[in-house]
């Protein structure tokens, strides 16, 4: 029964390979083939690229008698990278899992249950520290020779990171559950700790070379520092050489945790997954409800829609959050970089401006939220169409939704570049103005695409979120729009100026809006209607 969940486990993580969401079937032999080819491909290249940083520090650090440290540093970016892979999959497959009522109703052992969701998570975790570490260990074996120990010690130290991987991301998924049980919100702090992890892993990311640049210039002084006041970094180090004591020491503590893990996950496996979480006790309080329209209570559906989704924040409306933060740069180093650029874009007059406005406007692309709205009413779409209510408003709810979360960063953002930039009044007052228009067409524009391309059979929301045409279309779509915008302006337009020329886009978005929009008043609804 083991071998037989842990199958279903890699299934379900290779689900989007074996099964077609879109179209609701399992795909070719071919198909299957060519998506596992294509995923082998982007771990060779991940393998490539810290291949290159393996070589960029072996040789150095051997002529410097510290192989030790070389193996310290790739053995801790193999840790990380595991973590990373496997962390998010470890709690929402061991405690969210939505087969979890099924499989406990069944005549399974609660320990096949977990212990193949936990081998999953450590296969996992292996997998993606094997990109790092074993490139590590050839490069190793190329520069210091192939010898019994050498290979052994690498093969025993790969062993080890991924079994501290597997702890530190069963550990993080462990506390995880523990606090989602007591709190309510769940969807905003998914968000919030799914924002905070991508910062700091690309902080890490960024800050990574300059690190590894000054460890190999400053070895000695690290590996001096490094046995004196973090020795057990040393010993793991030493592993990779072929060190037998510090291996069997390493490999029976890791063994020893590990079994500690696996079970503390047991036991509170049964706890966290039937725990209904913290309710409050409320008091009843009569109060006189407050009556309110047909589209502000659709309006408000839809808000409930957005977020109550965290997969639906973070792929469809990250810009909400995204889209201030360059207004604040704007506001601390656009004095600095703008005068710069306007210096290089001198040859053509309003260029610069005109190059602005259109950054802006790419900006507002960055929300979709709009697209997939319709599609994510899935197989339930026959309750809001047999209610006594006007299509045409929920589709403007639809819009207005999106609207309002991009255009108010994007009011910001348009008003910290109005500040800083060096241009005319009415420059400044279009900067502001027709960013906000294209804002509105977006809206519109993704409503249209949701009625004209909706996928409605789907098993998991991802599906309409990223990959339907529907969403491609509503991305690429307006930046093309945008882009033609630039280079005619750059070819022909600068003769008349950045001022009539940002007028005439304004005046041709607010025509477009209203095109579009009566679309979906009229025959836009009764497409709708007919979903």
């Amino acid at each position: 029964m083991f071998g037989t969940l842990l199958k279903k486990e890699f299934f379900e993580i290779f689900r989007v390979y074996f099964y077609n969401e879109k179209k609701n079937k399992m795909r070719s032999k071919a198909a299957v083939a060519a998506w596992f080819i294509f995923y082998a491909a982007i771990m060779l290249l991940f393998a490539g690229i810290f291949a290159g940083v393996a070589f960029s520090m072996c040789k150095g650090l051997l002529d410097a008698r510290l192989g030790w440290m070389y193996y310290t540093v790739m053995g801790g970016i193999a840790v990380v990278l595991g973590v990373f892979a496997s962390v998010f999959n470890t709690y929402p497959r061991l405690y969210l899992a939505k087969d979890n009522n099924l499989l406990l109703s069944m005549p399974i052992s609660v320990k096949d249950i977990v212990f193949s969701r936990l081998a999953d998570a450590y296969l996992l975790g292996a997998l993606y520290s094997g990109t790092v570490f074993i490139p590590s260990i050839l490069i190793y074996l190329y520069y210091a020779g192939v010898s019994a120990k050498a290979v052994i010690g690498g093969i025993v130290m790969f062993l080890i990171i991924s079994a501290i991987a597997f702890v530190l991301s069963c550990l993080l998924g462990y506390a995880v559950a523990k606090i989602s049980v007591k709190i309510k919100k769940k969807s905003f702090v998914t968000v919030l700790a799914s924002l905070l992890f991508f910062g700091l892993y690309y902080f890490c990311y960024f800050k990574a070379s300059d690190v590894l640049q000054d460890v190999v210039l400053n070895a000695v002084l690290y590996g001096e520092k490094i046995k004196g006041g973090a020795y057990l970094l040393y010993m793991f180090g030493t592993i990779g050489e072929g060190h037998i004591a510090n291996s069997l020491i390493y490999a029976g503590a890791m063994a020893t945790i590990c079994y500690i893990v696996a079970k503390v996950m047991l036991n509170s496996f049964l706890g966290i997954v039937t725990s209904t979480g913290k309710a409050d006790r409320v008091k009843y309080v009569e109060k006189t409800a407050k009556e309110r329209t047909v589209f502000a209570a659709v309006l408000s559906k839809e808000f409930g829609r957005f977020t109550s989704s965290p997969n639906y924040m973070l792929s469809c409306g990250l810009g909400t959050l995204l889209i201030p933060i360059v207004g604040v740069l704007a506001l601390v180093k656009g004095s600095s970089f703008l005068p710069v650029f306007k210096e290089m874009l001198s040859d053509r007059q309003g260029v610069f401006v005109v190059l602005i406005v259109g950054a802006l406007c790419l900006l507002a692309t960055m929300n979709d939220i709009a697209t997939p709205s319709v599609s994510l009413e899935g197989k339930s779409i026959w309750i809001m169409q047999s209610m006594p209510i006007d299509p045409a408003i929920i589709l403007r709810a639809k819009g207005m939704m999106q609207f309002i979360f991009t255009a108010v960063p994007i009011l910001f953002t348009t008003i910290c570049v109005s500040i800083v930039i060096d241009a005319t009044i009415a420059d400044k007052i279009l900067i502001v103005i027709v960013p906000l228009i294209f804002t509105a067409f977006s809206a519109v524009f993704n409503t249209f695409i949701a009625v004209k391309m909706p996928v409605l059979s789907w098993t998991n929301e991802i599906a309409p979120m990223k990959q339907s045409g529907g969403v491609a279309v509503s991305l690429f779509g307006p930046d093309a729009i945008l882009i033609a915008l630039g280079v005619l302006y750059y070819l022909l337009g600068y003769r008349i100026g950045s001022a009539p020329c940002l007028m005439f886009f304004g005046c041709l978005c607010s025509l477009v809006t209203v095109m579009i929009a009566g679309w979906l008043r009229n025959k836009g609804a009764k497409a709708y209607s007919n979903l």
